[in-house]
């Protein structure tokens, strides 16, 4: 790694390529612009894949984090496909509230609230849970964004993704561990019982969705490729996927164009993966905040860009064409 904070730090090359590619999936995913029409003053840190915001005005954001629709920046009526529980749990301090829940496919994607009745936090709060679905306690890998509404309360919004999709009506158990709270090295565990059941039915939002296979190759260097494979789309938001060989890590790489309507559509980088070996995948999400894709197009026409990471230069349109047909 080229920084000098990990010089002094000796590890496996193979670890070594697995914290630089984190640390630059992590940065790519800080710079989206879902809270470009807020004006707040904000701190990131970054914590494994915890996102923490510090907002100063909260005022303006008191929705963000609680509405799943606003903070994924969907201009569509999301109430016919989420679950509104607004179900809450007290226990040894702290009040634990599930706002909403919503699943897409392999996806459950909580908004929650936690209080403090002390009325402080630590400089660090963990949301850790095992989740059950339909009885069966289901693995996951997990993003957390958590925003410090003020000194006593945290609002969350953490996405759960399990390895096959859900289906039909599934029964959802939320079983939150034990707090943990940092502060240096003290470390503070808070043990209580907050465990929330509710149900939701993917098939709903299911429903909604169109599924495109693709097969285009885009070269992005002369040693770095993305091929991309399947473009899913519905109420709730639209995806590519594509696998890529290269560091694609040490890129910054947006799909731009329109619909046939002409109405403009961006794409961001929304996972990133790597192995020691630079093969893995690179998943793009519709900027909903920024793009507008007509209910009754029938195709988009998109160009790939790119730039060098945390580069000022500007991006560059690269010379391919990439069109999906919708319909």
């Amino acid at each position: 790694m080229k920084d000098d904070f990990f010089d002094n730090i000796e590890v496996s090359a193979e670890l070594d390529r697995t914290i630089e590619t984190s640390v630059r999936a992590a940065v790519l995913k800080k710079k989206r612009k879902r809270m470009k029409n807020f004006s707040l003053s904000i701190a990131v840190f970054i914590l494994g894949n915890i996102f923490f915001l510090n907002t100063n005005s909260f005022a303006n954001t008191k929705d963000f984090f609680i509405s799943i629709a606003s903070y994924f920046s969907s201009s569509n009526d999301l109430d016919e496909y989420k679950a509104s529980i607004g179900s809450s749990i007290s226990n040894e301090g702290y009040t634990i509230t599930i706002n909403e829940a919503l699943v897409d496919e392999n996806e459950l994607i909580v908004s929650s609230t936690i209080k403090s009745d002390s009325g402080t936090f630590l400089d660090e709060q963990k949301f850790q849970a095992t989740i059950l679905v339909n009885n069966k306690k289901l693995s996951y890998d997990s993003d957390e964004m958590l925003e410090r509404k003020d000194s006593s309360t945290i609002n969350s919004i953490s996405t759960y993704r399990f390895k096959e999709a859900l289906t039909k009506n599934s029964n959802i158990e939320i079983q939150y561990q034990p707090l943990i709270t940092n502060e240096k090295a003290d470390v503070n565990k808070i043990e209580g019982s907050w465990n929330f059941n509710f149900n939701v039915n993917p098939d709903v939002l299911k429903e909604t969705s169109a599924t495109v296979k693709l097969d285009k190759v885009v070269n992005l260097t002369h040693n770095i490729s993305m091929k991309l494979t399947e473009y899913k789309g519905n109420m709730f938001r639209s995806k590519i996927k594509t696998s890529v060989t290269g560091d694609i890590s040490s890129l910054e790489v947006k799909l731009i164009g329109s619909d046939n309507l002409g109405n403009k559509c961006e794409f961001i980088v929304d996972r990133l993966y790597l192995d020691e070996n630079l093969s893995g995948f690179v998943t793009f999400a519709l900027d909903n905040q920024n793009s507008n894709i007509n209910t009754n197009a029938t195709s988009l026409i998109l160009y790939p860009y790119s730039k060098p990471l945390d580069s000022n230069e500007e991006f560059d349109k690269l010379n391919n064409t990439i069109i999906i047909n919708l319909k």
